[in-house]
């Protein structure tokens, strides 16, 4: 009887700590979030969608209730950060964007691009690539860009590069051919958390380079 009762209270202390400990952990993620919303703070943050908040209430309840700060700013990327030849995946996550693709992101020389290095699909210049917004302040909270801009080429075709673009629930937004040769700057809009650029039906494909964007 007494291994009985002691056993139940044994488990009763465990089920208390693990829920004192996890309280603990969801106030201090909610202290945090509310020191980065006070003293002006909410005005230099976005929620991931996009959206700016009204005031510190605004942003510490958006967080509390689970929604990622992105902090507000310009990024620019020129892929001259790395050597030549690095396979690029995360390498600029606290930048704000992560990459992907078929057969893999690789900072590449090209010699018909003034501007070289660039980011290829790949060593050959052709396949996918693929870039995911982030919050640069963990490089992993899928976020939404204000506007973005690169260059593509070099273009030997017309129509021989496809970009698409998605926003956070992963519906498509926009998709577009190039309709330039040589090289070819892209403006886009807001509420874009995912591009692909698809290089294969240009005959020697394609790259991207100077890239820029804004949350």
């Amino acid at each position: 009887m007494h291994r009985y009762l002691w056993s139940v209270v044994l488990a009763l202390t465990v089920a208390l700590s693990v829920g004192v400990a996890t309280a603990t952990a969801a106030e201090g993620g909610n202290s945090d979030a509310a020191k980065a919303c006070q003293q002006g703070g909410w005005q230099n943050l976005v929620r991931q969608d996009g959206t700016a908040f009204t005031n510190t209430g605004d942003c510490v309840s958006y967080a509390a209730n689970g929604g990622g700060l992105i902090p507000k700013g310009n990024h620019l990327i020129t892929f001259d950060e790395f050597p030549v030849g690095t396979f690029v995946t995360t390498q600029y996550a606290s930048e704000g964007v992560v990459f992907s693709g078929t057969p893999g992101p690789f900072i590449s020389p090209d010699g018909a691009n003034p501007t070289s290095p660039v980011l290829s699909p790949g060593p050959a210049y052709s396949g996918t690539l693929v870039m995911e917004f982030v919050s640069p302040a963990d490089g992993t909270t899928p976020a939404t860009a204000s506007s973005v801009e690169f260059d593509v080429g070099f273009l030997n075709s017309l129509g021989g590069v496809t970009i698409t673009t998605y926003d956070l629930a992963g519906n498509q937004i926009a998709s577009f051919a190039t309709n330039q040769l040589g090289i070819q700057h892209i403006t886009l809009g807001a509420g874009i958390h995912r591009i692909t650029v698809v290089t294969t039906a240009d005959p020697a494909g394609a790259a991207i380079d100077n890239l820029e964007f804004s949350f």
